[in-house]
């Protein structure tokens, strides 16, 4: 990441937040976890239950369990983008993929608090 041209702390989120997006338009899972703060809250609600955690690497594990790996085709990011609201980072995407035969649309929309 390069925060060269960085003024302050809502162009230092929007580097960290591009780039997050960057990584899920070419399922590049491996770096995820070094884009999330120490003090991450993570919360996801999926159909069967609500998925809470304060751990990068549980989380980028998640991420990876949801959208790559074996039985997953047709993955293409249709939106995405990152911006900052207030002193929030906000992070949407859509996804299409194909799982083990069944298709799926998957949405996200997040707001990353600020310390």
């Amino acid at each position: 990441m390069n925060f060269e041209h960085c003024r302050n702390f809502e162009d230092s989120c929007l580097v960290i937040g591009n780039k997050f997006v960057d990584d899920m338009k070419n399922q590049e899972f491996s770096g995820l976890s070094d884009l999330f703060a120490d003090k991450i809250l993570f919360r996801a609600l999926v159909p069967a239950s609500i998925i809470t955690s304060n751990k990068p690497d549980k989380i980028a594990a998640t991420f990876r369990k949801w959208f790559s790996g074996e039985g997953y085709t047709n993955f293409k990011v249709e939106k995405a983008n990152a911006e900052m609201m207030a002193d929030c980072l906000h992070i949407y995407y859509k996804i299409y993929l194909t799982y083990k035969g069944k298709h799926y649309n998957c949405l996200l929309y997040t707001s990353d608090a600020a310390d």
